[in-house]
Formats: C-alpha cells, sequence, structure tokens
C-alpha cells in the first residue's frame, strides 16, 4: 500500500470502468497467488530472501541473478517513492499555509520539493536501522488507516462531483471499455498497485508459525483489502472526473482539511514505505557483493 494508490482513478479513465475493475480483480487473485506460492516456498525451502529461494528451486547460479534484479528494482521503487513525496509534502505545506490563513511560502516549487525531500530523510533515515522487518511493525499500519481515510474521502466527494460533471464539456460520459495503446499503461499501473513481493519471504522467515493455515490466511486478507480499497479509490475517483482524471486523483479537489489529511497520511505511508524496501535490497545488494568478489564465497542463501 502506498502513493501509487492514487494513480488508479487514472487508470480507469485509460481502459474504462468495466475493464479496469476486471483487470484490477484479475491482477488481485494473480498476487494473491504468488504471495502465497512464494511464502509456501520459503518454508518448505527453509528460504530467508528471495534469491536464496529462487536458488534452491533452479539452481545456484539464479540467486546473483535475483539480487541483481531486486536492487535494480528496490532502488527504483526508492526514486518512485522520492518522486511521490516531493508532490506530497509541498502540497500539504501550501494546504497548511492556505487553511491557516498565513502568508504564502516565499520560496521557489523547486526549492520547497527538495528542502521537503530533504527533510523526510530524518524520519527515513533512522527507520531504516533495523535489520528485521519486525522493528516497523507498529508503523506499517498506518498504511492501512490512510487508504482507509482516502477511500472514504473519495467516496464522500463522489455523488456531487459526479452529478456536476457527468455529461459535461471535457468530462464526457462513462466509459465502460476502451482497449487501445493505453491498455498496457492502465496494466502496468494496475500492477505495480499489488507489487509488494519485495518483502514476501523475508516477513515469512520472521513468523512465529508459519503454517500453510496461517499464510494462506495473510495472504488472503492482504489481497482482500487491496481489492476493496483499490476498487473504491479507483472508480470513485473516476466517478468523479470521468475524462479529466488525472494521475494523482487528489489533485482534482479543492483545498480541504479532508484532503490535506489524506495527502498527510499518504506521505506518512510512503515514509514507512522506504524503509520497508531497503532492507530486503540491501540485503540483495549484500548478496550481490560476496557473489562477485573473487576467491570469497558468499554465505549460504535462505
Amino acid at each position: 500500500l502506498g502513493g501509487g494508490v492514487l494513480t488508479l482513478a487514472f487508470a480507469m479513465r485509460l481502459s474504462g470502468l468495466g475493464l479496469g475493475l476486471f483487470l484490477l480483480l484479475v491482477l488481485g487473485t494473480v498476487a494473491f497467488l504468488g504471495m502465497d506460492v512464494m511464502m509456501r516456498g520459503a518454508v518448505e525451502l527453509g528460504a530467508d530472501n528471495t534469491a536464496g529461494l529462487l536458488a534452491k528451486c533452479v539452481g545456484g547460479w539464479s540467486g546473483p541473478v535475483m539480487d541483481f534484479l531486486l536492487v535494480i528494482y528496490g532502488n527504483g521503487s526508492a526514486i518512485a517513492y522520492f518522486i511521490f513525496l516531493g508532490d506530497f509534502l509541498p502540497s500539504v505545506a501550501h494546504d497548511v499555509v492556505q487553511l491557516a490563513g498565513m502568508a504564502p511560502l516565499q520560496v521557489t516549487p523547486q526549492e520547497l520539493r527538495a528542502r521537503c525531500i530533504l527533510a523526510s530523510l530524518v524520519a527515513i533515515v533512522p527507520m531504516s536501522i533495523p535489520r528485521r522487518l519486525s522493528a516497523l511493525r507498529f508503523a506499517s499500519p498506518v498504511a492501512l488507516v490512510a487508504i482507509l481515510f482516502t477511500a472514504m474521502t473519495v467516496l464522500w466527494k463522489c455523488p456531487e462531483l459526479m452529478a456536476t460533471n457527468l455529461g459535461m464539456p471535457g468530462f464526457g460520459q462513462i466509459q465502460w471499455f476502451n482497449l487501445d495503446w493505453s491498455f498496457f499503461q492502465a496494466f502496468s499501473v494496475l500492477l505495480f498497485a499489488y507489487n509488494c513481493h519485495l518483502n514476501v519471504v523475508p516477513v515469512t522467515a520472521e513468523f512465529t508459525d508459519p503454517s500453510d493455515a496461517r499464510i494462506e490466511k495473510v495472504c488472503l486478507r492482504v489481497a482482500l483489502v487491496q481489492v476493496v480499497f483499490y476498487a473504491l479509490i479507483a472508480a470513485g475517483g473516476y466517478l468523479s472526473f470521468l475524462a479529466l482524471t488525472d494521475q494523482n486523483i487528489l489533485q482534482g479537489y479543492s483545498t480541504s482539511t479532508a484532503v490535506l489529511l489524506c495527502r498527510a497520511g499518504l506521505s506518512c505511508t510512503i515514509l514507512v514505505g522506504i524503509p520497508t524496501n531497503n532492507l530486503p535490497t540491501v540485503q540483495s545488494l549484500q548478496g550481490l557483493v560476496l557473489s562477485l568478489v573473487p576467491g570469497r564465497r558468499s554465505p549460504p542463501r535462505g
């Protein structure tokens, strides 16, 4: 769960509401099956990281390859998260100033964006120090709270905006099925929304009772929460703005306390998401470096 959820309504605009919700359900099922298989495999084979799991399934050569891919993906995710923070935090600052009736900030947008990103390190760096994901278990629920409040805000504003915008010039009518080249962009947006598999194996390694029943229950709950809230935000956001749905759905709303809280909550979600992804990324980098050092064997994976 993270800031990428705000692009789901834009995906509905690209694919049509009916096709988009169908893809959301299908990809949610795929995510559930993927997490379930990876967790069961990690327990069965005694792996504590994704590269180690693949190496035990395919062969030792595949471990460094997977480590390399995970390092690339982990750093790419961090860059994407910082881009989201660069969008959210300045908006939060401007909203606070406007709602409080204060004088406008006397800084350029570029300078404010840079300062906000640098300031975020105050929270990110300390949370990146622990070596186990369980250290973040008390901060992680902020994502669920933020997504829940965002879904409630989008649904609350949807009826009025839909009644105002439906059929108006530029907004158009509800599109249920669009099959063109935009399908691939919509598919990638929806797929990325479920892409939480980087931490699946490390989380499994920290289970106290990794039974098949518990694994299935955890995977099913995660998938259901994602499908339900993603569908609510995607449908509510698209029906509010139709053909003018922005890539960041919150950009379409006027300044209000509710929208400010959504931005602040999702910013906190991303602040937790970066260190959550950092741990497996650093582990993969360590495994990759050890596998490339001449004359030095990497420690057993998994």
